[in-house]
């Protein structure tokens, strides 16, 4: 046996020179010690623990070699006339006694032997992040679920009110004191601009407010018109009212006072529009005739008769004397 392994020791050796290894790299790459790698290339099964590891670390040398350790095998028991079935059972016993006291396996063994175990730590992160992920999409779909009841019940309720005041306002529009109401007119709007006109006949001033501001502040020229627009309210004073026409929206007025004549800060407004200025101002009163005034009135027109009678006698008299030194 102990000739099978040299030649399969060397054959290892052999091709790990040919591929230019060092048997560093290969303990490295295989996580097999140097010492164990060196004992296989020199065909000493004794130095481990038993020939079962041997076999073992010296097919995972020859597959990381490219060899076929099953075939090499075959070809050195032909080479040194060794049945197969001496070695089977020679392996069988090996490994029936790998648990005695002379098989225990090296730390360096150990560690060559033991396969990566998966972290389970990070499968644990894994499945409590999976497991967060899914509870925060189940409180979405809770609240999405709870928002769109809420608008469904909103719109439930404004299509029921609407239909409410729908219903009231049909019932408003046949009641009979809505029947005469003329639903096409348009609203009424804002209130029309006052607009006032003056003409002096002969000099005189005015003072005129439109609104809080001072429109005419000035004498009148006479024969020109003058015109004041306001929206709210009109203050006008005129100076001598008898000599100067005045008018309110194209229709005349007559804002002097019946007591005095005077048109002193006479307010017009929406109000009164259409009301101020209608009453004409009193009339010049007429001297009652008696016969007392008739008997004088009957004096003076004789008087006055009687003068010209003498003028045109006087003009007479000097013509004629002018004629008569003529002749």
């Amino acid at each position: 046996m102990s000739e099978l392994y040299k030649k399969l020791g060397e054959l290892l050796e052999m091709e790990r020179q040919r591929r230019g290894l060092s048997i560093t790299d290969v303990a490295n790459e295989l996580k097999i010690s140097e010492a164990n790698l060196t004992s296989i290339e020199c065909g000493e099964a004794d130095t481990l623990p038993s020939q079962l590891y041997f076999k073992m670390f010296a097919r995972s040398y020859a597959e990381h070699l490219g060899i076929d350790y099953a075939r090499t095998i075959e070809a050195i028991c032909e080479e040194i006339g060794e049945p197969l079935d001496t070695l089977d059972k020679q392996e069988r016993d090996d490994a029936g006694d790998k648990n005695g006291s002379d098989s225990e396996p090296t730390d360096s063994d150990e560690e060559s032997m033991q396969e990566p175990k998966p972290d389970r730590s990070l499968l644990k992160l894994i499945v409590w992040i999976a497991g967060l992920i899914l509870t925060a999409f189940a409180v979405f779909l809770v609240i999405v679920m709870l928002v769109s009841d809420d608008d469904t019940a909103v719109d439930a309720d404004f299509e029921q009110s609407a239909e409410i005041r729908t219903e009231s306002s049909e019932n408003n529009e046949s009641t009979p004191e809505n029947l005469d109401y003329k639903w096409s007119d348009p609203p009424t709007g804002a209130p029309d601009s006052l607009l006032l006109s003056i003409t002096a006949k002969q000099e005189s001033w005015a003072t005129i407010i439109a609104d809080g501001d001072t429109a005419i502040y000035q004498t009148l020229t006479p024969l020109r018109q003058y015109r004041v627009g306001a929206k709210y309210r009109l203050l006008v004073s005129i100076g001598v009212p008898r000599v100067v026409e005045t008018s309110l929206d194209g229709r005349p007025v007559y804002l002097a006072n019946q007591n005095t004549g005077r048109i002193s800060r006479v307010e017009i407004n929406q109000l009164n529009r259409d009301t101020i200025g209608e009453s004409r101002p009193p009339q010049p009163v007429t001297r009652r005739s008696t016969p007392a005034v008739q008997q004088i009135d009957t004096v003076i027109n004789q008087t006055i008769s009687d003068q010209n009678i003498d003028s045109v006698n006087s003009d007479s008299t000097l013509e004629q004397e002018a004629v008569n030194d003529g002749t």
